[in-house]
């Protein structure tokens, strides 16, 4: 009985490990060439944390596009040893000047459009290998240079990164399985009067270099999580799809799309059929991929369904038309004329 129970956990333990998602360069390095269009959102709550977790963020508000690439590095201002970098970082109006390499991912400054925040020795923002349970920390000084005045400052960080979840992820029209969280807690203390504490929220899969979802919170003296942003993927390499991976769950797939008339002008009706109740998000692309208006993000039974949106305030040019459902998507070319 006992050799029994062994031999069950042993296989337990060998098909956890060929089932988590583990990050590595090679895999989710942020590497020079990478795009990574998102949407912006918001959340109340990260959710909690441990083995086997379901996080249900499939209402998240889509709220605009936010893009973010991964470029070589181009001259860093003020000189500083971020000049040494291989890796810029773009997400919004912030820079991050980084080192890669198949063992770390460090980054080496900061910069946004007031002031650059330089540190003295690197912070190690990735590991590699790095999988559930794994975890480090650090700490550093830094300096940040201020663009439009002389006035420097200097501050003192600690750091703890630590895979602390994985399970199943649904997002808006799409549940993700196999996922792994991993929570980066920093605390920057400014002087002995004032010291902030930001924690970040990242959810990867195994197929997608970039986090799916992120969410950043301030967390205050009492413990509590303060919102300040968040983003997702509307857009995620397929491999890790509920949908095409799990055939229990294999209903739910948005079969269908018809879209008319094309040109719209003033409206644009959308049918579509489910073959099982799902989550459904229904949006409009510009030609480049960016998240242009949002139609449509409920919950639906199995059926065809028929909508007409209201879409005359929008400028004329070609669209890209997305109905995601449990992980299936649907996608049609549509020309929006005046």
């Amino acid at each position: 009985m006992k050799k029994s129970l062994l031999t069950i956990s042993l296989a337990f333990a060998v098909g956890f490990a060929l089932a988590q998602t583990v990050l590595t360069e090679k895999t989710h390095g942020l590497l020079p060439g990478n795009p990574n269009p998102m949407i912006l959102t918001e959340s109340n709550t990260p959710g909690v944390a441990g083995q086997g977790v379901v996080w249900d963020f499939s209402a998240l508000p889509q709220k605009a596009a936010f893009y973010g690439s991964v470029e070589a590095p181009e001259t860093f201002l003020p000189p500083t040893e971020a000049n040494k970098c291989n890796t810029l970082l773009k997400e919004g109006d912030l820079e991050a000047f980084m080192t890669t390499n198949a063992n770390e991912l460090r980054v080496l400054a900061n910069r946004v459009q007031t002031y650059v925040c330089a540190y003295e020795q690197p912070v190690t923002k990735m590991r590699y290998p790095f999988s559930y349970g794994d975890e480090f920390a650090g700490e550093t000084g830094a300096t940040i240079y201020y663009t439009n005045s002389d006035y420097r400052q200097h501050i003192n960080l600690s750091y703890n990164v630590k895979a602390d979840a994985y399970g199943t992820l649904l997002l808006p029209g799409t549940t993700l399985k196999d996922v792994l969280r991993v929570a980066t807690t920093q605390t920057r203390k400014y002087s002995e009067y004032y010291t902030s504490t930001v924690i970040t929220y990242r959810w990867y899969v195994k197929s997608h270099r970039f986090p799916v979802l992120s969410l950043i919170y301030e967390k205050r003296e009492n413990g509590d999580l303060v919102y300040l942003q968040g983003a997702y993927n509307p857009v995620i390499e397929t491999s890790t799809l509920i949908a095409q991976t799990d055939k229990e769950n294999s209903n739910g797939k948005v079969t269908t799309l018809n879209l008319y008339p094309n040109p719209f002008s003033a409206t644009l009706n959308v049918n579509y059929s489910l073959n099982g109740k799902s989550n459904v998000t229904i949006a409009l692309y510009n030609a480049q991929g960016m998240l242009v208006k949002t139609l449509l993000q409920q919950n639906q039974e199995e059926g065809s369904y028929t909508n007409a949106f209201d879409v005359q305030n929008m400028t004329a040019g070609l669209y890209v038309l997305r109905v995601e459902a449990s992980g299936s998507v649907l996608s049609q070319q549509i020309i929006k004329v005046e």
